[in-house]
């Protein structure tokens, strides 16, 4: 208990002392480079190097990186594997700018022809999140069952049981974070003077405007900054979904899982508000079917929930209906399947671990 207790509290000084810091030093740096540069101009080019290195692109990769950080500090938390993350971030990357490029001509707002052009503009990142999505339902399952990374039963000391790690401690884990990426990412937009809603007459918005947004003046209107409002939701759903979730302790609210499905839900919501005011102030394109799309991420989310808190624990997890899927065939045929098959009885025979100070489970998939 103590030791979770202290795993906690570094948890959560290390992963608040990062996050306000990458977001305090955000701010400052649009500030003070603000007043030393012309916003009314081509400011999207950071420098050049072979060729034109964009702002953009760097809060991106910052953001990447923040996000790692924060993954890896979760698994901290939940004495989970961390190698595995490892591995995956080496082809989640590639997967999110992959699925963003690609979603961006889905939608229309880049077409086909251009895919390969100035890759890093045009980027729609809710496809960019299910392309990893996608990648993980795959990688996780089939990298988990490597032995090495089972872990330890201790709940009854007298029958010690090796248990494979779950597949949605990683979803906890690692979705959630995503709000830091699109958080600095959203920095990007000051420098390429874009994402803008309806024109506004409101004085107090305009004085704020031509503080902080000079360039948000457009057509001989001023319009409101929708990135902006954007990042605001994103900062308030990290702080509530990666921190304040972690509060909930009762099994019956809060399941494995769960913390990682309210990114679908709060961030399906945000969007929609967002892709209404872009769409309300012209758009970049791809704003009708984004509407489609971020309808069907929510609902997505909200189902996923549901079968997560109702179904998933009551029909697979204490079931393990599916165990003979972690067995590759070179295991089943070899000397060892008479071991292996004591230790199966003793999986199927034993109850999951469940401590309110240690909130994840140990499932088959």
């Amino acid at each position: 208990m103590i030791e979770s207790k202290q795993r906690f509290n570094r948890w959560l000084l290390i992963s608040l002392a990062i996050v306000i810091s990458f977001i305090f030093f955000g701010y400052l740096f649009v500030i003070l480079y603000s007043r030393s540069v012309n916003w009314s101009e081509d400011v999207e080019v950071a420098f050049t190097f072979i060729s034109p290195v964009h702002w953009y692109g760097i809060f991106i990769f910052f953001g990447f990186g923040c996000a790692i950080a924060l993954s890896c500090l979760k698994l901290y938390k939940y004495k989970a594997p961390i190698e595995p993350l490892y591995f995956f971030c080496i082809i989640a990357v590639p997967s999110a700018i992959i699925g963003a490029r690609i979603g961006s001509c889905i939608i229309g707002q880049t077409l086909w022809s251009e895919i390969l052009i100035e890759p890093g503009r045009g980027l729609a990142i809710e496809w960019g999140v299910l392309f990893v999505v996608l990648v993980a339902l795959i990688y996780f399952p089939l990298v988990l069952r490597n032995r090495k990374y089972f872990v330890k039963d201790e709940s009854n000391p007298n029958n010690f049981i090796a248990r494979q790690v779950s597949m949605w401690i990683y979803v906890d884990s690692v979705l959630p974070t995503i709000f830091i990426g699109q958080i600095l990412g959203r920095f990007g937009n000051y420098f390429n003077h874009e994402i803008y809603g309806a024109a506004t007459t409101n004085e107090g918005m305009i004085n704020f405007l031509k503080t902080f947004f000079p360039w948000m003046y457009i057509n001989s209107q001023w319009h409101l900054p929708v990135f902006f409002f954007e990042q605001i939701g994103n900062i308030v759903g990290l702080f509530l979904i990666y921190f304040c979730c972690e509060l909930i302790t009762n099994k019956k609210i809060r399941k494995c899982g769960s913390i990682g499905i309210m990114y679908f839900i709060w961030y399906g919501l945000l969007r929609l508000w967002m892709t209404y005011l872009r769409k309300d102030g012209g758009g970049s394109g791809g704003e009708d079917v984004n509407f489609i799309t971020t309808i069907l991420w929510i609902v997505f989310g909200f189902l996923l929930l549901l079968l997560n808190t109702f179904v998933f624990y009551k029909y697979t997890r204490n079931k393990r209906i599916i165990w003979f899927f972690f067995y590759s065939l070179k295991t089943l045929f070899s000397n060892q399947t008479k071991a292996m098959k004591q230790q199966r009885t003793s999986y199927a025979k034993a109850n999951f671990l469940k401590k309110s100070e240690q909130m994840f489970w140990y499932n088959n998939y």
